[in-house]
């Protein structure tokens, strides 16, 4: 059973009127609503992921990267009020970035979704060694053999 963001953490309660200046523009007032409320925030969900069993390290590191993440997003510019209490917006916000992050480790892990490719060492050293040897008849002899791969001949 997971445990709700507002339970066990401890913080005042959210004016409104900070988090939607928070999420407007990047003037002073709303770069000063954005700092307040990360500082608001940051234990309560730092302590939240602990919680649910994150290391302290990876618990910091997924709370300074959710942050950025609200901000490169610009997430709070979509909050109002009557979609429900902030807390809970940030719980469920907090909830897919962090399965988000455990997505992209897990490919990561995996290959990082890129194409994997076996290569064939000896078979490479044995195609560079015709074609050095191509190499070497076309410009001895003026004719070349094909190689795998390959229909060059001399010209």
């Amino acid at each position: 059973m997971s445990v709700p963001l507002e339970s066990h953490a401890a913080f005042g309660t959210t004016h409104w009127s900070v988090v939607l200046l928070a999420g407007e523009t990047t003037s002073p007032e709303s770069q000063r609503a954005l700092e307040q409320l990360c500082r608001a925030y940051w234990f309560p969900l730092y302590a939240y992921l602990r919680r649910r069993g994150h290391p302290s390290h990876d618990a910091q590191d997924l709370v300074q990267d959710f942050f950025a993440h609200l901000i490169e997003r610009r997430a709070l510019r979509e909050v109002t009020p009557d979609q429900g209490r902030f807390p809970s917006f940030l719980s469920v916000c907090l909830n897919n970035f962090v399965a988000d992050a455990a997505d992209r480790e897990r490919a990561q892990k995996g290959g990082g979704g890129g194409v994997q490719l076996s290569l064939d060492a000896e078979h490479a050293d044995q195609l560079y060694q015709l074609e050095a040897r191509n190499q070497f008849l076309i410009h001895a002899t003026g004719t070349g053999i094909g190689t795998a791969g390959s229909s060059r001949t001399a010209e």
